[in-house]
């Protein structure tokens, strides 16, 4: 049941990561730390797999075996890297790391989603563009051509004939682009 809650932000993991270290380094007890955490924390997947932890550790379990129950949530790594911290006493240090590398991650993943905002900004201002083209402007042009009537290629033939369709349709072309999406 517990395995199927991923949506643990990033967000909610590099703060997690940061409040643990600085709890560790106060030598407040790993298990007191992660009922505390669970207190605090308003994301309620994440407050569950703490308290979930926090017994787990009481029982007798490591800290990286009770992480590593939640792999969809905490990395390999990051298990690997508190087991390494437990077995050699420097769970503190390990958790400073892991901070910074869930910083570094989170400011990756920001300036990724701002590079890609100018080329969506774009697509979708070339969508709202052509569709406005098929609507309103071809349909006039197809209006002068009427009246010229004069033999048009192919592929301007099927531009007039599309956006007629679409035109005449537009209920039915809405309803389908609904569907696709």
């Amino acid at each position: 049941f517990l395995e199927g809650m991923t949506r643990i932000s990033l967000t909610d993991r590099t703060m997690f990561t940061q409040n643990l270290h600085v709890m560790i380094k106060s030598s407040m007890p790993l298990a007191l730390s992660l009922g505390t955490l669970s207190l605090q924390t308003k994301n309620k997947r994440l407050q569950t797999i703490l308290l979930t932890m926090k017994q787990r550790i009481e029982k007798g379990e490591t800290f990286a075996t009770a992480l590593g129950q939640y792999k969809k949530i905490f990395s390999e790594v990051y298990v690997n890297m508190v087991a390494a911290g437990e077995a050699s006493g420097k769970l503190e240090t390990i958790l400073a790391q892991l901070a910074k590398q869930l910083k570094k991650e989170r400011t990756l993943n920001g300036k990724i989603r701002g590079a890609l905002m100018y080329p969506i900004i774009v697509m979708v201002a070339m969508v709202v563009i052509g569709a406005a083209m098929i609507v309103f402007v071809i349909p006039k042009i197809a209006d002068i051509y009427k009246e010229s009537d004069a033999k048009l290629p192919l592929p301007t033939q099927m531009l007039i004939d599309t956006s007629m369709f679409v035109v005449h349709n537009g209920i039915l072309v809405s309803l389908i682009l609904v569907v696709l999406v």
